[in-house]
Parts: C-alpha cells; sequence; structure tokens
C-alpha cells in the first residue's frame, strides 16, 4: 500500500495515462483562442454521487449542452 502511493499502478495508473492522451488530444484540438486547457483530471473517473441524487433529463440536457458549447459546437435550441 506504501508503494501504491508512491509509485501508482493497476487502475490508478491506467486512468492517469488516459487522461493524459486525452488532454493532449483535447488541448491541440481547442477551438477557441483562449479557452482553459484540459487537465489529465478532466478525463478521469470521479468519485460517484450520491445514489439518492437521480439525473433528470434536463440535467442532462444542461451538461449534454455545456460539453458541445465548451467543444465549440453549437447546442443552439436542441431538445
Amino acid at each position: 500500500m506504501a508503494y501504491a502511493q508512491v509509485e501508482p499502478f493497476g487502475e490508478t495508473a491506467a486512468f492517469w495515462r488516459a487522461g493524459m492522451v486525452a488532454s493532449v488530444l483535447a488541448n491541440v484540438n481547442r477551438t477557441k483562442k483562449g479557452q482553459k486547457a484540459f487537465k489529465p483530471e478532466d478525463f478521469m473517473p470521479k468519485e460517484p454521487k450520491d445514489a439518492t441524487q437521480e439525473d433528470t433529463w434536463e440535467t442532462m440536457l444542461k451538461q449534454a449542452k455545456a460539453i458541445t458549447d465548451m467543444l465549440g459546437g453549437n447546442s443552439g435550441d436542441a431538445r
């Protein structure tokens, strides 16, 4: 356990490797000048949220629009 804290291996290391690759690809393909650079953590799994909290379709639509806008797309008035 102590070694894993110093030199992560297994799933943690795999998440970091995948996050690094994904962040590089996202950063070289940013379309808006001055857009905030992505970090590997942006592409890594997050802690699960409270199981009692359920996403509504409105929440998921809002998140999808935000991602589309962030990546330079036009979310418009899609429903």
